[in-house]
């Protein structure tokens, strides 16, 4: 479920959704909401091994998100088996979200280009659920800069 679409743009409000997580639980993006940021990464495909790389490294600095009080959330654009399989695969310490339908990734602007090159990248939403970071890219090389998103993070950390 997304509350609204439209492309999202930073500053905006972040559309709401409602995905299913690799351990079955439901989880909603306005449940975080005056908790803290929340990072989201948006996976090409879930066989997009540059995508896996970054769902490795982000794993990697998720206690230094967590220590600016940002939770981190992987989406993968196909059903419910492969976040499973990712989340396996990376050692996911965090939720691994299915979006079989696409709905967050319209909701955030993450298009197919071509025809069948799903855009991938990062959106960081702050804890009054707005937009404070959105990066997309067609190249998935290109999807994740860790020294910008970090540094979004702790801007969104200050109240």
């Amino acid at each position: 479920m997304v509350a609204a679409l439209g492309g999202g743009a930073t500053g905006a409000p972040a559309p709401d959704f409602e995905l299913e997580s690799h351990d079955g639980v439901r989880v909603r993006l306005s449940g975080y909401r005056g908790a803290g940021s929340v990072t989201l990464f948006f996976m090409r495909a879930y066989t997009c091994l540059t995508c896996i790389v970054h769902a490795v490294q982000l794993g990697l600095v998720a206690p230094r998100l967590a220590a600016l009080d940002s939770a981190l959330l992987v989406l993968v654009p196909g059903p419910l088996d492969q976040a499973r399989k990712i989340a396996k695969l990376v050692h996911a310490s965090f939720p691994v979200l299915a979006d079989p339908d696409r709905v967050a990734y319209r909701g955030f602007g993450f298009q197919r280009r071509l025809l069948v090159m799903q855009q991938s990248g990062v959106a960081l939403v702050d804890r009054a659920g707005r937009i404070a970071y959105l990066h997309r890219s067609t190249s998935p090389r290109r999807a994740l800069d860790l020294d910008r998103l970090m540094a979004a993070a702790d801007a969104a950390r200050t109240p």
